[in-house]
């Protein structure tokens, strides 16, 4: 390859490198290709920044983890375990690329003894070559770095919308250092939204928040000076970078944000400015190439948003009468959008109610992440969805993911977002508040049985089957052992609500003989039907004594065995970055692990979105 490329092209053998030094993707490629960079600028470890294409080598064709005739053989991947490991290497090869790098789209390389394949990744799919034999087909290697190596940066994947930040003086540049919080070592760099202009640091490739994944929206939210801020705007606002699904009943979220607050929708953020990034290089090409025997892939534009700042996550918020009262702004929040500009989220998580601390302790909530948000006529009383299960996993209605409750028909409505609350309260209660069973065996079967809960059947995921019978029981398995009582009787209160949407059976002995029971457990379902019941139900809550009673009153992090971090469930969920209806995919929070039972088997294509890749523990 030298002798074609010349100088230009550099590479390097990255196959003991197994971790990079800022996130536990294990990425070790066998060879690192870079392009127009000095050998001293290049280092001897895999640089993920600078990288331009990883290779891969396999010594046997067992592990090719696609079929040599794809017409013959629909879906083309291969179901050996040799060849599911390697796509998972790849696929973990290209979320870290894609999560470290501004890309449009990316290249690798796939290589065996006697044959080798070209991928290219967007956030739609991937697309592979079939074999190209070195013997009989060379010649084409060379011709595809031949060209890679003369083509332009956007051709080859670059997003030049990002560029180092020039024409500021030093005085600006002391100035937004101060306002952004980063050492005088970091670089700025230039991002535009339209004509206008913002500058963050290196956090660029580092953000405080981000969903690495090659497919979906792969969100990225990043603090940002605001450049040319008009009146009483900030000078650091947030700025959201991800790739927005194109289906024709979504607005984009800059949109759907001014329409909430020309209805003067409570407790949602800011929006300065957004709008899509770039030309047309900047959307998915993937699904173009699907072929007829594929299910349809959807389409991504690339879409920037300045948002107000937030200050904090509902962990973070200190009290546990706090978190409740920034999920009661969030459930108002919610209610207003669709009561006053019919606008429904579709997407209530843990990582999507956020607060900002008020001078007295307290806080206020809001709710954010409206890029899922579809408009919808509020006047029928059955709400009628489109088809796509949208949201996180961990805090959908049972309804939406169980097999018993499920109705084709009906898709995500207003009442299925109010339950995801009552969902966020229990999530709340086990994960940062003190009771009883600790961080025990005891709490890690509740938090799979509750949230992590999934069956496969007929290659769909289904669950929910615990959340539906707790609400039926109106959560006394959980409120009997919180030591705060208020938040033991807000949970109690809300499941016996909600209880009567999951009619729920059982055999009971009498007489001799088994009976069926039925429980109609609701003594309140009036309250359903009026709007604001929950956020309602909530402040009459909070007004109540004894939140701030110990033990119970602030808010701990329980770690029990055999669950993540921040939770088994906020990793286990379906979620609208992926677009997958199945748990254990990609996480839209801020604790991140990817992988799982995969939705779309038997379903694909030489337009592809399987491979997820695994996260694993480093020295594994």
């Amino acid at each position: 390859m030298k002798s074609h490329c010349g100088k230009n092209l550099i590479q390097r053998n990255t196959s003991s490198d197994r971790v990079s030094d800022y996130d536990d993707l294990d990425t070790g490629p066998d060879i690192t290709i870079y392009f127009g960079l000095s050998p001293e600028a290049v280092p001897r470890k895999c640089d993920r920044k600078q990288a331009e294409i990883f290779c891969k080598f396999k010594v046997s064709e067992d592990s090719d983890p696609f079929e040599g005739d794809y017409s013959k053989h629909i879906p083309f991947e291969r179901s050996t375990k040799a060849a599911q490991r390697t796509l998972e290497q790849i696929s973990v090869y290209a979320i870290a690329q894609l999560a470290a790098q501004n890309r449009t789209h990316i290249f690798s390389l796939l290589i065996f003894p006697a044959y080798a394949r070209f991928l290219r990744w967007d956030r739609s799919g991937v697309i592979v070559t079939n074999k190209i034999h070195f013997e009989d087909d060379g010649l084409l290697m060379i011709q595809f770095f031949q060209q890679l190596n003369n083509a332009s940066p956007k051709i080859r994947g670059v997003d030049e919308t990002v560029q180092p930040a020039k024409y500021l003086s030093w005085r600006q540049r002391c100035q937004i250092r101060k306002a952004l919080e980063v050492d005088s070592h970091k670089v700025l760099y230039e991002m535009k939204i339209g004509e206008r202009r913002f500058i963050v640091s290196d956090s660029i490739f580092e953000p405080f928040f981000s969903v690495p994944t090659a497919f979906g929206r792969s969100t990225r939210c990043i603090r940002a000076y605001n450049l040319d801020k008009q009146i009483d705007e900030p000078d650091v606002c947030i700025l959201k970078d991800y790739w927005r699904s194109l289906a024709s009943n979504h607005k984009d979220e800059y949109l759907i944000l001014q329409k909430l607050h020309d209805h003067k929708v409570r407790h949602v953020p800011q929006a300065y400015c957004g709008g899509d990034v770039g030309d047309g290089n900047h959307q998915t090409k993937t699904q173009d190439y699907a072929t007829e025997d594929d299910p349809k892939l959807r389409s991504f534009r690339h879409f920037r948003l300045a948002i107000q700042r937030i200050q904090c996550h509902l962990e973070q918020v200190g009290k546990v009468s706090n978190a409740v009262m920034a999920t009661g702004h969030a459930a108002e929040a919610h209610t207003d959008a669709y009561t006053k500009a019919g606008v429904l989220h579709r997407d209530v998580s843990a990582a999507n109610v956020m607060a900002d601390m008020r001078t007295d302790g307290t806080v206020d909530g809001y709710l954010i992440d409206w890029d899922m948000a579809i408009e919808v006529n509020t006047s029928p009383v059955i709400y009628v969805m489109p088809p796509e299960r949208t949201g996180t996993w961990y805090f959908l209605a049972a309804r939406l993911i169980s097999k018993r409750w499920q109705d084709p028909t009906q898709r995500q409505s207003r009442l299925d977002d109010i339950e995801s609350f009552g969902h966020l309260l229990v999530y709340i209660a086990t994960h940062f508040t003190q009771h009883e069973w600790g961080a025990s065996t005891q709490l890690t079967h509740f938090i799979k049985n509750y949230f992590a809960e999934y069956i496969v059947k007929d290659g769909i995921c289904y669950g929910g089957i615990y959340k539906a019978y707790f609400l039926s029981t109106h959560g006394g398995e959980l409120t009997g052992i919180l030591y705060n009582k208020p938040l033991a009787m807000t949970i109690f209160k809300i499941c016996q609500v909600l209880a009567s949407r999951y009619p729920f059976t059982s055999m009971a002995f009498v007489d001799g003989e088994y009976r069926t029971n039925t429980h109609f457990v609701d003594d309140e379902t009036s309250d359903m039907s009026k709007p604001y019941w929950l956020s309602d139900l909530i402040k009459d809550m909070l007004a109540m004594p004894g939140w701030e009673s110990e033990p119970g009153g602030k808010l701990v992090k329980h770690h029990p065995p055999g669950i993540d971090t921040a939770g088994e469930a906020q990793v286990s969920h379906a979620t609208s970055e992926s677009g997958a209806a199945a748990p254990m995919g990609y996480t839209s929070g801020p604790w991140l692990k990817v992988g799982g039972p995969d939705p779309d088997k038997g379903k694909s294509s030489t337009a592809t979105k399987r491979g997820t890749g695994k996260k694993r523990k480093r020295g594994e």
